[in-house]
Formats: C-alpha cells, sequence, structure tokens
C-alpha cells in the first residue's frame, strides 16, 4: 500500500494522490538503508543531489542539498522540516543534518518542486519533512543499536517508547566518536588543493551527541498535546596540527515543542510551536606555512529562532477540503569575532548580528471532480519579512565605531495551482503544477563575515530576495501491482539568485568573496524513477535526473550555475528473505559539477559513482529480536572525488554493527 504523506498539501493522502513529485522513505526501509544520518538516505532519491563533500567523516558539517537544481553553494533553497515545522534558524539557513538520530524517525517526505505558497521562504527547490515516530498506543517497545568502523568509528543509538493509559512517550539519543577522515588531500591532480605543511596528515576527529524526549496525552479520542526537547552537540578537530585546542568547527543546540490537536468535528484545528536556541564556534587559521599557522581569531556565534504555526483544515460540501492557517517565526543571530594577540589584528573585537521576523497566512483548496478522477488545488500565501542587522568594531588601533543598518521589510505574495488526473483508476495518473517561491537571504548572507584560507567571505545587507517559478508536468504509470514508473520534466526561472562573488584582486591579506545578486538563471530538467517487486522478496529500483542549470544573464550569461550536477542516477535492488536474509545494494552516478560561476575546466568536479552494500539477517526469539549487519558505503569508481578544490570525500567505509529489540 502507498505510504501516507503530508507534506504536500499539508493534509493527509495516500501518495498516489497528489499533484506533487513526492518522494517517500518509510521507516522499513531506513533500516535496511545503510546510512550515518538523513543525507546518506537523500542521496539516493529522485531529484535530490547531496554534496558531501564534508560529510560525517569531513571538515564540517556544511553539507549542501539540492532539488532540482535549487540548492548551489547555499543550503538554504531548500528547506528543512522536522514534524511540518521549519528547522532552519534564519542566522544561516543551513540545517545541521547531525541533529536528527536516524533511529528516531518515522519517514522523511521530500516534495520536489517550489513550495513558498504553503511554506514561505527557502522552499525554492522543494521540501524535506523528516518526521519522527509516534510512540505505541499501547505497551512498549525499544531499539539499541552499535556498531564499528572504518576511522576508528564508534557509533551507538537508543530509541525506547510506550504508553501507559493515555500517557505516552519516548525516548532517543546517539553517539558518535571517530578519528575522522582528512577532506585535504596529501597529493593531488591539482596542486592548489595539496595538504601544505602544517595540516595534520591523519583524520579530522568526530564527536556527535543527540538525545531527544516526547510525552503526549490524549484526551479523548478527538484532541491530544504533545510536548517534546531535543539537544544535539557536534565538535571537529584536528585538521591542523600545531594547536591541540583548535577547533575546526563546533555545535550545541537545545529545542523546544508544543502541539495541539483538537477536531471539532467541522474543523481539524492544530497549534504548534517551537523553539531553538543554538551555539557555534570555530577557530580562524591565520599565517603562513613558513612563517607558521597560529588562530587568528575565533568565532562564537549564538542564534535563536521562535517558530508558531496555527492551521485550520474544513470541508466545504462533500468535494473541497480548505485548510487555512497563520505562521510567525522570530530568528535572532550574534556573532563575535575575538582576535589573539598573535593576528595582526590583536585585541580587536567586532561583533555583528541581526534579527529577521516573519509574518504569513496561508490558503489552500482541494477541489475533487468526478468522483475523484480530476483534482485541482490552488494556494496562495503572503508574507511579510523584516530584517535589522548590526556591525560593531572594537579595535586598539582605530576609533571604535558601530553602524546600525535599520529594518528592512519585504512582502511577497507566492501562488501555486496544481492539477491531477486519475481516468483510469491509478493505471495512467496526469499531474501538472504551476508554483512561484522565494528565499529572503539569511543574517549570514547579509551580515556574516568568515575567512578560509586566503579568501574572505562576506554578507551584504542590502541583498534582494530570491524569486522562482516553476511549470511542471508528468505521469506515474502503473501497468502491473508490482511495477510503477514516473517521469516529470520542469522549467524554473529565478531572478536576483544570491551567489558569492570572488574579486581576483587581493585587499590586505585576503582575497574579497562577497554575496551579490546575479540577476537570473534558468534551470530546466527531466526527472524519472521506477520500481519493480519482481518477486515476493526481490524489489528492483532505479531514478535520474538530467539537468541544464544556466545563468541567463549578467557577467556569467551563459554558464552553469556552480555546485550543481548536470546529471544524477541511481540503481539497486532489496532482497528480504525473512528466513534468509536481507541485501541492499544500490550504486548513484554523479555528473559534471562546476564550483565556480566562470566555469574554468580546472574548478571542474564530479563524474563518478557511489555504491552502498548493507547485508543482515534478523533472528527472532520470544519477547526479543536480534539483527547482526555489515554495510559498505561511499565505494567510488575513481581513488580521489571531490567537491571543490580543497575537499574531497571518504571511500571505501565498511562498518559491522548489531542491532536488538524488543
Amino acid at each position: 500500500m502507498n505510504p501516507v504523506v503530508v507534506t504536500a498539501t499539508r493534509t493527509k493522502h495516500s501518495l498516489g494522490d497528489v499533484s506533487a513529485a513526492v518522494s517517500v522513505v518509510t521507516r522499513k526501509e531506513l533500516d535496511q538503508i545503510p546510512a550515518q544520518n538523513v543525507l546518506d538516505v537523500l542521496r539516493t532519491m529522485s531529484g535530490v543531489t547531496v554534496d558531501s563533500d564534508r560529510s560525517s567523516f569531513g571538515s564540517s558539517t556544511y553539507n549542501k542539498v539540492i532539488i532540482r537544481g535549487m540548492g548551489g553553494n547555499t543550503q538554504g533553497r531548500v528547506l528543512v522540516l522536522v514534524d511540518g515545522m521549519p528547522a532552519m534558524p534564519a542566522g544561516t539557513n543551513i540545517f545541521e543534518w547531525n541533529s536528527i538520530n536516524l533511529d528516531a524517525v518515522e519517514r522523511i517526505e521530500v516534495v520536489r518542486g517550489p513550495s513558498s505558497a504553503l511554506y514561505g521562504s527557502s522552499a525554492m527547490g522543494g521540501v524535506i519533512n523528516i518526521i519522527t515516530r509516534t510512540p505505541p498506543k499501547d505497551g512498549f517497545t525499544a531499539t539499541l543499536d552499535t556498531k564499528y568502523g572504518s576511522y576508528n568509528t564508534w557509533d551507538s543509538s537508543l530509541y525506547h517508547a510506550g504508553a501507559v493509559g493515555k500517557f505516552n512517550y519516548s525516548l532517543s539519543g546517539s553517539y558518535l566518536t571517530s578519528y575522522g577522515f582528512n577532506g585535504i588531500p596529501e597529493h593531488s591532480s591539482k596542486p592548489g588543493s595539496n595538504q601544505k605543511p602544517g595540516y595534520n596528515d591523519d583524520g579530522t576527529g568526530v564527536r556527535n551527541v543527540t538525545g531527544a524526549a516526547r510525552v503526549g496525552y490524549r484526551f479523548d479520542d478527538t484532541a491530544d498535546i504533545t510536548l517534546s526537547a531535543d539537544l544535539a552537540s557536534n565538535l571537529r578537530t584536528g585538521q591542523y596540527n600545531f594547536d591541540d585546542d583548535y577547533r575546526l568547527y563546533e555545535y550545541h543546540k537545545t529545542g523546544f515543542g508544543l502541539r495541539l490537536h483538537k477536531d471539532f468535528g467541522v474543523v481539524d484545528s492544530s497549534l504548534a510551536f517551537r523553539a531553538d536556541f543554538l551555539h557555534t564556534d570555530y577557530d580562524s587559521i591565520g599565517g603562513t606555512a613558513s612563517s607558521g599557522y597560529r588562530v587568528d581569531y575565533v568565532s562564537p556565534t549564538r542564534q535563536e529562532q521562535y517558530t508558531l504555526d496555527q492551521q485550520n483544515t474544513f470541508a466545504l460540501g462533500e468535494h473541497q477540503l480548505v485548510t487555512v492557517g497563520v505562521a510567525a517565526s522570530y530568528g535572532r543571530s550574534d556573532q563575535s569575532l575575538d582576535y589573539s594577540p598573535l593576528s595582526t589584528y590583536k585585541d580587536r573585537v567586532r561583533e555583528k548580528g541581526g534579527s529577521q521576523y516573519t509574518l504569513a497566512g496561508y490558503i489552500q483548496d482541494e477541489i475533487s471532480l468526478f468522483n475523484n478522477s480530476v483534482q485541482i488545488i490552488p494556494g496562495l500565501r503572503y508574507d511579510v519579512i523584516g530584517t535589522d542587522g548590526y556591525d560593531e568594531d572594537s579595535t586598539n588601533k582605530t576609533r571604535d565605531w558601530r553602524k546600525n543598518y535599520g529594518m528592512e521589510v519585504d512582502s511577497r505574495l507566492t501562488p501555486k495551482l496544481g492539477l491531477r488526473v486519475n481516468p483510469w483508476d491509478g493505471l495512467l495518473v496526469f499531474r501538472a503544477n504551476y508554483g512561484e517561491a522565494f528565499r529572503s537571504a539569511s543574517l549570514d548572507e547579509r551580515f556574516g563575515e568568515y575567512a578560509y584560507g586566503s579568501t574572505l567571505y562576506k554578507g551584504s545587507p542590502d541583498l534582494k530576495p530570491e524569486l522562482s517559478r516553476t511549470l511542471d508536468a508528468g505521469f506515474d504509470f502503473s501497468p502491473l501491482k508490482e511495477l510503477t514508473f514516473g517521469v516529470t520534466g520542469y522549467i524554473t526561472w529565478a531572478e536576483d539568485y544570491i551567489a558569492s562573488i570572488k574579486d581576483d584582486t587581493k585587499t590586505g591579506d585576503y582575497f574579497i568573496s562577497q554575496k551579490q545578486n546575479i540577476d537570473s538563471v534558468q534551470i530546466t530538467g527531466l526527472e524519472g524513477e521506477a520500481s519493480w517487486k519482481a518477486t515476493e522478496y526481490l524489489t528492483l529500483f532505479a531514478n535520474g535526473t538530467i539537468l541544464n542549470p544556466q545563468i541567463t544573464s549578467g557577467q556569467y550569461k551563459g554558464n552553469q550555475i556552480p555546485f550543481t550536477p548536470t546529471s544524477k542516477a541511481t540503481l539497486g535492488f532489496t532482497f528480504a528473505h525473512p528466513d534468509w536474509f536481507t541485501l541492499r545494494v544500490g550504486a548513484t552516478w554523479t555528473g559534471p559539477i562546476w564550483t565556480d560561476q566562470a566555469n574554468q575546466e580546472a574548478n571542474q568536479e564530479g563524474n563518478f559513482w557511489l555504491g552502498e552494500v548493507r547485508i543482515s539477517k534478523r533472528f527472532d526469539f520470544r519477547d526479543w529480536w536480534v539483527e547482526p549487519y555489515a554495510e559498505l558505503l561511499a565505494a567510488a569508481s575513481k581513488e580521489e572525488v571531490r567537491y571543490t578544490n580543497t575537499s574531497r570525500i571518504p571511500t571505501n567505509m565498511a562498518f559491522v554493527g548489531i542491532k536488538a529489540g524488543f
């Protein structure tokens, strides 16, 4: 049976009953996929590309997800939700993928295509909704998973849930420690990307911890309340060998949530609130190989995010389902650059930051005609977004100064229209959608600043929002109950696309790369996916994407959008026999990728295969079960795979583990 999905329309539907292009990974599939985190699951999905050069075992957690060409060198063009609530802070628009314990996830829904008419800013390429597991209605369940593998990695997780009377609860946690992987190669065909004196020849240390708790109470069959709390901590060290205390990246997050639900009969209503508090830090490196490296400055950043969503769904006659709601959010980010006594700007302190608020209202109508063989879904959302910022500098060399940028307010009306035609009861379904979307620049893009190598990356306070319009059409065909495949074509026009533009002339100690609106881009693409249950135990799957992402105006007109692969394909199979074993084998091809707007041949990456294998055998006992397994991840088609000039992804990672539960 098709799984139930909620992200495409904010209402419950079977997967085959929505007009949008949606992919779902269920809990059963999550147990079969060899994955360290959600990114490894997304990697094999149709229309989705993961730039994982700095993955769980790389040099940071800045992993980028691209849907239908929307992603580039910023992750904020794909909106990430956790249980339907936005999970990306206004400060960076970046989601920390390692903050989610995969064992606590029920399913992952991915909507491909613009979704701002329902979810507002950042849903330009699509939406990823990570839905956590719901405790059982009665009884108890628990799983414990631990594995060991490449780079001296230990990864353990726990999930426990139960119900007592009208109360239910769940507890989950994970702990990962690893010697890590050095993302900067010792020897490369690109001399500029080789390790230099002062770099650690070994791995980048990794420590990741997560924890979550959830308590629910059901008043009756129509009303319930849920309280949740979670935390995550991630630490990366060791890229440089000159300082034992050097921190490549540090992240701490604490979150709290509340959800109230009441079905009044005529109206089904819910109220959700979420608060997140984040602290990140990293050490910026100064100096040279000849004179010696040093910690130039530390850069702690504190962020807070509050989100509120109130939604109501009601039937308007027998053939209309209307959803209306309001949403509000407030985010703040404060960054401090504290220079060390050894730096050129010793004793200098620079503070930058700002705040961003959103007020929005949305409405959607699901109209069913001709005994549900035709479905029309119009939607509309209006957002008001305000942003302000400041920049304060204190140094012993110049006079203190402070600049307040003031509040800038922008408003957007984003429509959508979906059409689904099902004339032959699921045999052949036609889908078509038109949607507009936008993305307001994050606080980091407006006011942030950081140095990496010889380049100083700076924001621009006057950035305009990105705007896009997308038209797609496709079909799903099921000639047999066991065989389904679908094809979708699309074209996207985007204006005021934001990118980092590098100046080839040094200013002081650095080249300057500054965020700018680069006029317009056009993305055309074709995506397809297929699944065939060949036998009772064997399922074959495949998907593919072809893209032409082009900059269509400005200095780089005719070039391709950087960090966006032009092709991607996945194929594999799952064999699951309850008396024998479960085996999943898959391989993903990533096509050419440009890493700069100028599309210089020296900066082209991509063109490689990544493989995955997982084999397990479950043994059932009276009240419990145990499942030993082995995994092979990221087996590449060439020795060294990079997405950028200075980073590569780990290859040929092997793990063995055991999972048990009751």
